[in-house]
């Protein structure tokens, strides 16, 4: 499926509520100057998020589906510019090591939002993670019927480690403090899985 304009759309708002949201989501609450200014911020119109954003629990409800979204479309996009489950995979990857660069907000809205592990939102992360990580599985399964990757494969933990290293980034950016040198890092650390993982030449 080819991401529409529509899409972009989407996704850029959703880029821009990210960074916004951590410090909204933080003061557990919504008055009218709020919602005039994350109106402004993300492009969502202020009427929609009167009626939608009352407290920090629709914020981040809004904002997981938002970041759940996103995740699909890049999965469906990468997907839909290639029939080599390893290429799709790349670009994947590299999406979000770009995503997590240009919103380093991210790895602190999580931090904010994982505080309490029995929470109704860390069991929504964690519902999202699980059909991420099965999408990144089913990707990587293709790639073993195509024979492109080594038989002895475990599906599920290449597709744990997969996900693992982009999460991994989250930190990285945080401690470095320079997009490049993560970038960087990143096509080292993706050529390395893909060593370990593709059938040899």
């Amino acid at each position: 499926m080819a991401i529409d304009q529509d899409d972009k759309t989407m996704q850029a708002q959703c880029a821009d509520a990210v960074q916004e949201a951590v410090g909204f989501a933080a003061r557990h609450g919504a008055n009218e100057d709020e919602l005039e200014w994350m109106a402004q911020r993300t492009g969502v119109p202020r009427a929609y998020l009167h009626r939608t954003v009352t407290d920090a629990h629709t914020v981040m409800d809004g904002l997981l589906s938002g970041v759940y979204k996103r995740l699909m479309l890049v999965l469906d996009h990468a997907a839909a510019r290639s029939q080599d489950p390893l290429l799709v995979l790349e670009r994947v990857y590299e999406s979000h090591v770009s995503f997590l660069v240009r919103n380093p907000s991210v790895e602190k809205l999580l931090r904010h939002i994982l505080g309490n592990p029995h929470s109704r939102v860390h069991q929504q992360v964690q519902k999202i993670m699980r059909v991420y990580e099965h999408e990144i599985a089913v990707i990587v399964q293709e790639a073993k019927s195509k024979g492109v990757i080594r038989n002895n494969v475990n599906v599920k933990a290449a597709a744990t480690m997969f996900v693992g290293m982009v999460q991994a980034h989250l930190i990285r950016i945080q401690i470095l403090g320079n997009g490049q040198t993560v970038r960087n890092e990143a096509r080292e650390m993706l050529q390395l899985y893909m060593s370990g993982i593709r059938t040899a030449a």
